[in-house]
Protein backbone atom coordinates (compact mmCIF):
# COMPACT_ATOMS: atom_id res chain seq x y z
CA UNK A 1 0.00 0.00 0.00
CA UNK A 2 1.06 3.64 0.12
CA UNK A 3 2.89 3.05 3.35
CA UNK A 4 4.96 0.21 1.86
CA UNK A 5 3.28 -2.66 3.66
CA UNK A 6 2.68 -5.92 1.73
CA UNK A 7 -1.03 -6.57 1.65
CA UNK A 8 -1.21 -9.41 -0.86
CA UNK A 9 0.16 -11.05 -4.02
CA UNK A 10 -1.55 -11.16 -7.41
CA UNK A 11 -0.44 -13.99 -9.66
CA UNK A 12 -1.48 -16.44 -12.40
CA UNK A 13 -0.71 -20.09 -13.09
CA UNK A 14 -1.17 -22.47 -15.99
CA UNK A 15 -0.81 -26.24 -16.45
CA UNK A 16 2.37 -26.97 -18.44
CA UNK A 17 2.27 -30.76 -18.08
CA UNK A 18 1.51 -31.28 -21.77
CA UNK A 19 4.37 -28.96 -22.74
CA UNK A 20 6.89 -30.85 -20.61
CA UNK A 21 5.64 -34.21 -21.92
CA UNK A 22 6.00 -32.97 -25.49
CA UNK A 23 9.48 -31.66 -24.71
CA UNK A 24 10.48 -35.01 -23.20
CA UNK A 25 9.06 -36.83 -26.22
CA UNK A 26 11.04 -34.58 -28.55
CA UNK A 27 14.26 -35.26 -26.63
CA UNK A 28 13.59 -38.99 -26.89
CA UNK A 29 13.01 -38.74 -30.64
CA UNK A 30 16.18 -36.74 -31.12
CA UNK A 31 18.15 -39.27 -29.07
CA UNK A 32 16.63 -42.12 -31.10
CA UNK A 33 17.49 -40.36 -34.35
CA UNK A 34 21.09 -39.87 -33.21
CA UNK A 35 21.31 -43.52 -32.22
CA UNK A 36 19.93 -44.56 -35.61
CA UNK A 37 22.51 -42.40 -37.38
CA UNK A 38 25.32 -44.03 -35.38
CA UNK A 39 24.04 -47.49 -36.27
CA UNK A 40 23.66 -46.50 -39.92
CA UNK A 41 27.28 -45.34 -40.05
CA UNK A 42 28.49 -48.64 -38.57
CA UNK A 43 26.70 -51.07 -40.88
CA UNK A 44 27.88 -51.83 -44.44
CA UNK A 45 25.75 -50.35 -47.17
CA UNK A 46 22.91 -47.87 -46.84
CA UNK A 47 19.81 -47.92 -44.66
CA UNK A 48 16.88 -46.27 -46.37
CA UNK A 49 13.12 -45.92 -46.72
CA UNK A 50 11.54 -46.14 -50.16
CA UNK A 51 7.98 -44.89 -50.69
CA UNK A 52 5.46 -45.36 -53.48
CA UNK A 53 2.30 -43.26 -53.11
CA UNK A 54 -1.20 -44.13 -54.28
CA UNK A 55 -0.53 -42.54 -57.68
CA UNK A 56 2.62 -44.64 -58.20
CA UNK A 57 5.15 -41.87 -57.60
CA UNK A 58 8.32 -43.09 -55.86
CA UNK A 59 10.59 -41.27 -53.42
CA UNK A 60 13.16 -41.83 -50.67
CA UNK A 61 11.92 -40.23 -47.41
CA UNK A 62 15.05 -41.32 -45.55
CA UNK A 63 18.57 -42.52 -46.34
CA UNK A 64 21.68 -42.91 -44.19
CA UNK A 65 24.78 -40.76 -44.85
CA UNK A 66 26.52 -43.36 -47.07
CA UNK A 67 23.80 -42.88 -49.70
CA UNK A 68 25.91 -40.41 -51.70
CA UNK A 69 28.92 -42.75 -51.85
CA UNK A 70 26.75 -45.58 -53.14
CA UNK A 71 24.67 -43.72 -55.71
CA UNK A 72 26.47 -40.44 -56.40
CA UNK A 73 23.27 -38.59 -55.50
CA UNK A 74 22.41 -36.64 -52.37
CA UNK A 75 19.49 -38.13 -50.44
CA UNK A 76 17.86 -34.69 -50.30
CA UNK A 77 17.47 -34.80 -54.09
CA UNK A 78 15.19 -37.84 -53.84
CA UNK A 79 12.93 -36.96 -50.91
CA UNK A 80 10.14 -35.96 -53.31
CA UNK A 81 11.05 -37.91 -56.45
CA UNK A 82 13.19 -41.04 -56.95
CA UNK A 83 13.34 -40.45 -60.71
CA UNK A 84 16.99 -39.30 -60.84
CA UNK A 85 18.10 -42.60 -59.27
CA UNK A 86 16.01 -44.83 -61.52
CA UNK A 87 17.34 -42.94 -64.54
CA UNK A 88 20.78 -44.40 -63.75
CA UNK A 89 19.67 -48.04 -63.38
CA UNK A 90 21.00 -50.18 -66.25
CA UNK A 91 18.48 -50.35 -69.09
CA UNK A 92 18.64 -54.17 -69.03
CA UNK A 93 17.78 -54.23 -65.32
CA UNK A 94 15.21 -51.46 -64.82
CA UNK A 95 12.41 -53.75 -66.02
CA UNK A 96 12.95 -56.47 -63.43
CA UNK A 97 13.59 -53.87 -60.69
CA UNK A 98 10.20 -52.27 -61.34
CA UNK A 99 8.54 -55.69 -61.56
CA UNK A 100 10.08 -56.85 -58.27
CA UNK A 101 8.78 -53.68 -56.57
CA UNK A 102 5.32 -54.23 -58.07
CA UNK A 103 5.18 -57.84 -56.88
CA UNK A 104 6.36 -56.88 -53.39
CA UNK A 105 3.65 -54.20 -53.19
CA UNK A 106 0.98 -56.56 -54.48
CA UNK A 107 1.81 -59.43 -52.12
CA UNK A 108 3.24 -57.35 -49.25
CA UNK A 109 6.25 -59.64 -49.13
CA UNK A 110 9.93 -58.62 -48.77
CA UNK A 111 11.59 -56.99 -51.77
CA UNK A 112 14.94 -58.36 -52.91
CA UNK A 113 16.83 -57.66 -56.12
CA UNK A 114 20.27 -57.24 -57.64
CA UNK A 115 20.81 -54.71 -60.42
CA UNK A 116 23.43 -52.68 -62.24
CA UNK A 117 23.69 -48.94 -61.63
CA UNK A 118 25.73 -46.22 -63.35
CA UNK A 119 27.66 -44.20 -60.79
CA UNK A 120 28.76 -40.83 -62.23
CA UNK A 121 32.33 -41.23 -60.90
CA UNK A 122 32.80 -44.98 -60.42
CA UNK A 123 31.10 -46.32 -63.53
CA UNK A 124 28.94 -49.43 -63.54
CA UNK A 125 28.24 -50.87 -60.10
CA UNK A 126 26.21 -53.84 -58.88
CA UNK A 127 23.66 -53.10 -56.15
CA UNK A 128 21.95 -55.62 -53.85
CA UNK A 129 18.83 -54.54 -51.95
CA UNK A 130 16.46 -55.97 -49.36
CA UNK A 131 13.50 -54.28 -47.65
CA UNK A 132 10.16 -54.92 -45.98
CA UNK A 133 6.95 -53.20 -47.16
CA UNK A 134 4.56 -51.45 -44.75
CA UNK A 135 1.15 -50.18 -45.90
CA UNK A 136 0.28 -46.61 -44.88
CA UNK A 137 -3.13 -45.12 -44.07
CA UNK A 138 -2.91 -42.74 -47.05
CA UNK A 139 -2.69 -45.62 -49.53
CA UNK A 140 1.07 -45.46 -49.97
CA UNK A 141 3.57 -48.23 -49.23
CA UNK A 142 6.92 -47.63 -47.53
CA UNK A 143 9.76 -50.15 -47.71
CA UNK A 144 12.36 -50.09 -44.91
CA UNK A 145 15.63 -51.88 -45.59
CA UNK A 146 19.16 -51.64 -46.93
CA UNK A 147 21.14 -51.59 -50.16
CA UNK A 148 24.81 -52.41 -50.59
CA UNK A 149 27.48 -52.49 -53.31
CA UNK A 150 28.28 -56.04 -54.44
CA UNK A 151 30.36 -55.12 -57.51
CA UNK A 152 33.48 -56.99 -56.36
CA UNK A 153 31.51 -60.14 -55.60
CA UNK A 154 29.75 -60.08 -58.97
CA UNK A 155 33.01 -59.53 -60.82
CA UNK A 156 34.59 -62.48 -59.01
CA UNK A 157 31.58 -64.64 -59.90
CA UNK A 158 31.74 -63.57 -63.56
CA UNK A 159 35.50 -64.25 -63.68
CA UNK A 160 35.02 -67.72 -62.15
CA UNK A 161 32.21 -68.54 -64.58
CA UNK A 162 34.29 -67.43 -67.55
CA UNK A 163 37.22 -69.52 -66.31
CA UNK A 164 35.01 -72.58 -65.95
CA UNK A 165 33.63 -72.08 -69.45
CA UNK A 166 37.13 -71.79 -70.91
CA UNK A 167 38.23 -74.94 -69.08
CA UNK A 168 35.18 -76.86 -70.29
CA UNK A 169 35.82 -75.72 -73.86
CA UNK A 170 39.49 -76.71 -73.65
CA UNK A 171 38.68 -80.17 -72.28
CA UNK A 172 35.96 -80.69 -74.88
CA UNK A 173 38.24 -79.80 -77.77
CA UNK A 174 41.04 -82.01 -76.42
CA UNK A 175 38.85 -85.12 -76.45
CA UNK A 176 39.77 -85.91 -72.84
CA UNK A 177 37.19 -87.39 -70.52
CA UNK A 178 36.82 -85.92 -67.03
CA UNK A 179 35.18 -87.56 -64.05
CA UNK A 180 34.84 -86.90 -60.34
CA UNK A 181 34.07 -89.23 -57.46
CA UNK A 182 32.73 -87.73 -54.22
CA UNK A 183 33.89 -90.03 -51.41
CA UNK A 184 31.42 -88.54 -48.91
CA UNK A 185 28.30 -89.18 -51.00
CA UNK A 186 29.83 -92.08 -52.96
CA UNK A 187 28.60 -90.51 -56.21
CA UNK A 188 30.52 -89.99 -59.42
CA UNK A 189 29.94 -87.53 -62.25
CA UNK A 190 31.55 -87.58 -65.66
CA UNK A 191 31.76 -85.51 -68.82
CA UNK A 192 30.08 -86.78 -72.02
CA UNK A 193 33.51 -87.66 -73.41
CA UNK A 194 34.32 -89.83 -70.39
CA UNK A 195 30.97 -91.62 -70.62
CA UNK A 196 31.50 -92.27 -74.32
CA UNK A 197 34.88 -93.87 -73.62
CA UNK A 198 33.25 -96.56 -71.48
CA UNK A 199 30.13 -96.97 -73.58
CA UNK A 200 27.74 -95.06 -71.33
CA UNK A 201 26.73 -92.25 -73.74
CA UNK A 202 23.06 -92.63 -72.85
CA UNK A 203 23.56 -93.06 -69.10
CA UNK A 204 21.27 -90.62 -67.26
CA UNK A 205 22.42 -91.09 -63.66
CA UNK A 206 25.47 -90.31 -61.56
Amino acid sequence: DASGRLKGILGAARDVTAFHRAEAGLRERVALQEQLERIAQAVPGVLCSFRVDASGKASFPYASPQFFNLYGLHAEELIEDAGPLFARVHTDDVGHVNESIRQSAQTMTPWRDEFRYHHPDRGERWIDGYSLPVAQSDGSIVWHGFVTDITDRRREQDALRASEERLAMALSSSGMGVWEWDLETNKATASPEALAMVGLENYGGD
